[in-house]
């Protein structure tokens, strides 16, 4: 239980899942001597915890803004005013986090557990981020041995969907990253459809989410790759009234159903369908970041993924 545990997943492998487990496991066997204060959950942002929270127990949102050089200097300098509680340190989308962070949490809460979770695929912010998972064993715990579990197998979504993705992805040509590997769930090929202007794209948005619905689905998300490209189609789509809600990363409850998102705030989510209101050439260049947006919100996609887009087709889906 001691030993790091750092599980290095593919989109939809069960990274959390397997979070949660562990998280329970310590809970139901400790649990004349469990408290609350004794976790310390690390997640990207308040929209995340939300929507895991019912198997949590009770929690407090850790933000992520980079405060670690100042800490480290205090506890340096002055050390700690008094022992933290905490025994176990779960973070979930870990490689978002720098190799100085993960350092400077070791070093002031020695004594805990970690379990550490991620996919380099998803790395959106790589300017500081993690670039290999044996800089974690060998910089933050060096000297202690790091248990390692690699999740290949996507179990959230289709073959065709996950083909698709991983064609955007492989833009990279990065050997680091771990391809995903989809069981054999077969759907619809992944639909991608020219319109001549965002208006158009929101009409035809109307008449998707009509159909989703006469199919049984229960969650739609529309991904625009900007919080501002979000509002600009919530607007569009003012015939939904309040039923559709935009995910600012700010909600104090996560409510699904039917949601407008940024591809930033979409990681860890899942629905039953997902439209991509625009993956024109602007949107998505042939860049690290635009490569690694466009493909998480590919795989937030259980069953159906339809791709609209204005001008010409961005380059990463040619």
């Amino acid at each position: 239980m001691w030993t790091p545990l750092i599980v290095k997943g593919a989109a939809g492998s069960g990274k959390t899942t397997i979070a949660l487990h562990r998280i329970a496991y310590l809970v139901y066997t400790h649990e004349k001597s469990f408290k609350p204060e004794n976790f310390m959950i690390i997640a990207p942002n308040r929209l995340f915890l939300n929507y895991i929270s019912e198997v949590l127990p009770e929690k407090s949102f850790i933000p992520r803004e980079d405060f670690a050089p100042l800490i480290y200097l205090k506890f340096r300098i002055y050390g700690l005013d008094e022992k933290i509680p905490v025994r176990h340190i779960v973070i979930d989308e870990a490689q978002d986090f720098s190799i100085f962070q993960l350092y400077v949490l070791k070093q002031i809460i020695k004594d805990s557990s970690f379990t550490i979770l991620g996919d380099l695929c998803q790395g959106i912010h790589s300017y500081r981020g993690l670039r290999d998972w044996e800089d974690v064993s060998t910089y933050v715990f060096k000297g202690q041995k790091s248990r390692f579990l690699t999740l290949k197998t996507s179990y959230r979504t289709t073959v065709e969907i996950i083909e698709t993705a991983n064609n955007v992805i492989r833009k990279l040509k990065d050997f680091k990253l771990a391809e995903a590997r989809p069981v054999i769930r077969h759907g619809e090929k992944v639909s991608v459809e020219k319109r001549n202007s965002e208006k158009e794209i929101a009409s035809e948005i109307e008449k998707k989410i009509h159909g989703f619905r006469q199919d049984g689905f229960k969650s739609i998300a529309i991904i625009c790759k900007t919080l501002d490209e979000c509002k600009v189609m919530r607007n569009l789509l003012s015939k939904f009234g309040n039923e559709l809600q935009v995910i600012t990363g700010k909600e104090s409850e996560y409510r699904s159903g039917l949601v407008i998102v940024p591809s930033f705030l979409a990681k860890g989510l899942e629905f039953d369908a997902v439209i991509i209101a625009n993956a024109g050439a602007e949107q998505y260049r042939e860049e690290e970041l635009d490569i690694k947006l466009l493909y998480v919100a590919m795989t937030r996609a259980l069953h159906k993924l339809v791709i609209y887009y204005t001008g010409r087709l961005s380059p990463l889906l040619q």
